[in-house]
């Protein structure tokens, strides 16, 4: 009985950790993030309607390659923002790679955008830095293992959202520059 729990686990893990995606995800990640380095030609800065959120759109060459998306504190009276979300897109944003943000400037939340929905690996995460939950989207659904954890980094449990299968299909997204 204690071998087939020890299997059981063992493939929950190797489920919720598929190395293919995480490849899928990091090469894109990192593919990105290198354009976002890019030195600006131009800055826009806009603001919602009543002034309480700002972005600031980048471009270089005539494309647009990152939206930083600021808001007031609104539970005091104050003029400074904070960045609550960065978004940094491939050459024709078909990619996004989306990172929301504490108003204490740590991460929140990082995930993969495909014309406009989440796939791949997603990571949610405490105020303290540590991680609160991760795991698989596709099309925005929660897809096989999802793996949380209290805000301490104590490990609580699995939570098994099916459809692992679709992980495949993500891997057949090619991403283009």
């Amino acid at each position: 009985m204690k071998n087939i729990f020890f299997i059981a686990t063992i493939s929950l893990f190797i489920s919720a950790c598929n190395p293919k995606t995480n490849v899928w995800f990091n090469d894109i990640k990192t593919s990105i993030e290198k354009r976002a380095a890019t030195k600006p030609d131009s800055i826009v800065v806009t603001y919602n309607e009543d002034s309480t959120a700002r972005f600031e759109h980048y471009f270089s060459g005539g494309s647009e390659y990152k939206v930083n998306t600021f808001s007031q504190d609104l539970f005091i009276e104050s003029d400074t923002f904070y960045l609550v979300m960065e978004s940094l897109y491939n050459s024709d944003k078909t990619f996004e790679l989306r990172k929301g943000w504490f108003s204490d400037h740590t991460l929140q939340f990082e995930g993969v955008l495909y014309q406009g929905l989440y796939y791949g690996p997603f990571t949610l995460y405490y105020p303290n830095g540590k991680v609160n939950s991760r795991g698989t989207r596709y099309k925005d659904e929660d897809i096989g293992i999802w793996e949380k954890w209290n805000d301490d980094g104590t490990f609580v449990g699995n939570t098994d959202y099916k459809n692992a299968n679709k992980e495949d299909a993500i891997r057949q997204i090619k991403f283009v520059e």
